[in-house]
């Protein structure tokens, strides 16, 4: 039997009735629109500001670049003694550092994310290493009893004996 794809479907802008979905759905979208109010003040060196209201209205959730307060500030209380600033234009000091500066800010955040990550494997590997594999350990490490069970191991049909010498045993 053919199995009919419908494809990608259009959903109907209107609320959800199911309330955990509601939760989830928010949550999502509220995440997203952050990341994307991140991106355009990193790439453009926009001011923004967001406020959403939970579902609930239970709890109350703020974007702002460079803070919040600070660009409210600047609509609430208009700075007279700057022409621009009557009208109603505000002019960034220096827009292609700040962006410069907000795109830098990015990739180092990227780049620590990545080694954040990197450094959690690391740790797991080790100690999941460290807790099976204690003959990957430098031999100076091992007690006899691990020296005795890694000498038949070898499987090369090498000879070699342990000896002790005053830093401790030794394979010979």
């Amino acid at each position: 039997m053919v199995r009919i794809n419908l494809g990608r479907q259009k959903i109907a802008m209107r609320r959800m009735t199911n309330e955990s979905n509601l939760v989830v759905t928010f949550s999502k979208r509220r995440a997203g629109l952050f990341k994307k109010a991140t991106k355009i003040c990193s790439l453009c060196g926009v001011k923004i500001s967001i406020i959403i209201f939970s579902p609930g209205r239970k709890v109350v959730y703020s974007f702002g670049h460079p803070n919040l307060e600070h660009v409210i500030d600047k609509f609430l209380i208009p700075q007279v003694a700057n022409p621009a600033a009557a009208s109603g234009e505000f002019q960034l000091v220096d827009p292609p550092m700040v962006a410069e500066l907000n795109g830098h800010l990015s990739l180092l955040h990227d780049h620590l994310e990545t080694q954040e990550m990197y450094a959690e494997k690391l740790d797991s590997d080790r100690s999941q290493r460290e807790a099976v594999d204690w003959f990957e350990a430098p031999l100076e490490d091992l007690v006899l009893e691990q020296l005795q069970i890694l000498k038949p191991a070898n499987g090369t049909g090498a000879a070699f004996g342990i000896i002790m010498t005053p830093q401790g045993y030794a394979l010979c």
